[in-house]
């Protein structure tokens, strides 16, 4: 899978995720909406995490640990970074 496909992905179960907090905020007992974010939240889990073992890490939490501080070690946005 490439780069922009992937980032694509975690964008709508990321949206997905997010919609389904907001009407959780306002509807905190409705089942459909908990049973919903409980599948989404580990999909959003694995696809972050293939994104850092190709790409690098998205987020901090997907950085891996090493004597090295490596999360700005890939280039950054206007080194085309983000391209």
């Amino acid at each position: 899978m490439d780069r922009k496909s992937l980032l694509n992905k975690i964008d709508m179960v990321s949206f997905a995720i997010n919609d389904c907090t907001l009407f959780l905020d306002t509807h905190p007992m409705d089942e459909e909406a908990l049973i919903c974010i409980n599948e989404l939240l580990p999909v959003r889990r694995s696809l972050l995490e293939k994104y850092s073992q190709y790409f690098g890490p998205l987020t901090i939490d997907t950085a891996t640990p090493s004597k090295k501080w490596e999360w700005a070690s890939g280039p950054m946005p206007w080194e085309g970074g983000c391209k």
